[in-house]
């Protein structure tokens, strides 16, 4: 979430219930945006009016529209691969437009690829400056159509 007024900018992320809290705000007409890859938003931007000595909140609501693919990378021999990203690369079936996303991998080898459409198959692949070739060299995942989950576990 990014909160706006006059020359304030803040940022806060969500807590597992959905709620973010912005503290020791001055009193004035604030503008609140959220900031999710997967989700649209019934409203982009709303404005928050904070009064002296009040608390103010408001809702938002949010349509998730797209998913995630978590995972990990590991040799054949089961080191962990730190260094590298890994990309996602959509089928372009009946006309429509290829999708590309990519994620770098994290300290432990983890990966977190977001932005994935339902109804679409993904390539996933390995770059990466300590290792020319891994086995397999690519996998698929398929995000199916009316998805309300993310993909877990497409290890390289």
């Amino acid at each position: 979430m990014s909160l706006s007024a006059g020359k304030t900018r803040l940022t806060a992320h969500t807590n597992a219930e959905g709620l973010a809290k912005f503290s020791k705000l001055q009193p004035q007409k604030y503008y609140l945006t959220s900031i999710l890859k997967e989700y649209a938003f019934d409203d982009a931007m709303t404005s928050v009016d904070v009064a002296h000595g009040e608390h103010a909140h408001t809702t938002l609501q949010a349509t998730r529209m797209a998913f995630s693919a978590y995972g990990i990378v590991r040799t054949l021999t089961g080191r962990i691969v730190t260094d590298g990203k890994v990309i996602a690369l959509s089928s372009a079936e009946g006309g429509s437009r290829q999708q590309s996303e990519e994620a770098s991998l994290e300290h432990n080898g983890q990966f977190r690829l977001m932005g994935l459409l339902p109804g679409n198959t993904y390539t996933l692949s390995l770059s990466s400056p300590s290792y020319e070739r891994i086995l397999p060299a690519e996998i698929s995942i398929t995000i199916p159509e009316f998805s309300k989950e993310d993909a877990i576990n497409p290890n390289l």
